[in-house]
């Protein structure tokens, strides 16, 4: 049902070292906006809540790892194999820490935690019981999550939307598991 998902009031796990670390990336990216980044994490969010609730997760493949599409293409099946059909609604983002920000030899990467709730509910396929969760009570959860892209970019920011590619303006269609889009 509905209610407080245990951990959610926990203390955001904040790496020790996150505010050097977001000068550096700043310094590495003086174009970079966090509140730019805090509305493209928003977006995402809600679109991968969406593309899983209406059962369409190749709307929101650009945004993930081929690591993390797999697990969702996995569970998706397994709903529909057992006949259940797990839904959200009411998406409410209410917050969003910077808990981490790293650099390796391929990758930078973002992690946050996102503050939300949303009615969150299982029905059976052949008659819309609910056999999990609450249409109506909203759950208040937490979850941490990991943005990455590669090194090395060239490419100088367009304006886009979040639907294109911030470098080049593209569409979202050819962003391989690396974060790397086909058209740059």
């Amino acid at each position: 049902g509905g209610g407080v998902e245990p951990g959610t009031r926990q203390a955001t796990v904040f790496d020790p070292e996150i505010a050097v670390a977001k000068r550096r990336f700043i310094n590495r990216h003086p174009q970079f906006s966090w509140s730019d980044f805090d509305a493209r994490v928003r977006h995402v969010f809600a679109k991968l809540q969406e593309s899983w609730s209406a059962r369409r997760l190749e709307d929101a493949r650009a945004y993930q790892t081929d690591a993390l599409f797999q697990v969702h293409r996995f569970w998706m099946a397994r709903y529909k194999r057992d006949g259940l059909y797990n839904r959200m609604s009411d998406l409410d983002i209410t917050w969003i820490d910077v808990a981490k920000v790293t650099r390796d030899a391929w990758f930078e990467s973002v992690t946050v935690r996102v503050y939300a709730s949303m009615c969150d509910w299982t029905e059976r396929e052949s008659d819309g019981m609910v056999v999990g969760g609450s249409r109506t009570d909203p759950r208040v959860f937490s979850e941490y999550w990991t943005f990455v892209r590669t090194i090395g970019s060239t490419h100088e920011a367009v304006e886009h939307t979040l639907d294109q590619c911030p470098s080049c303006g593209a569409p979202l269609d050819q962003v391989s598991a690396a974060g790397v889009c086909g058209y740059c």
